[in-house]
């Protein structure tokens, strides 16, 4: 399931992929212009790097939804209530 998706709310798209880690699909900040112009991608093993991306992105000046920062913060807590480890088996 994804955090964001491209769309009238959103710049962004970024999910969690089947590999385990988080992922930013074409990720506008990896090129200067602001415009991404490859299939590059940004991947996060840490909810928390994953939320400073998105920041980022803001101070950027692109569109994020509140949603996938609220819910990035919500797996955090999860993780924290389940042990304090992520699914990579790293402290949050």
């Amino acid at each position: 399931m994804s955090y964001s998706r491209w769309g009238p709310d959103s710049d962004i798209y970024m999910f969690e992929n089947v590999e385990g880690y988080i992922e930013c699909m074409v990720c506008m900040l990896l090129n200067k212009s602001g415009m991404a112009t490859k299939l590059e991608s940004m991947k996060f093993t840490k909810r928390s790097d994953a939320i400073e991306h998105l920041n980022d992105h803001r101070s950027a000046g692109h569109k994020v939804p509140k949603r996938a920062i609220e819910r990035l913060k919500f797996e955090m807590v999860i993780c924290d209530i389940v042990g304090g480890k992520n699914i990579y088996g790293e402290t949050v």
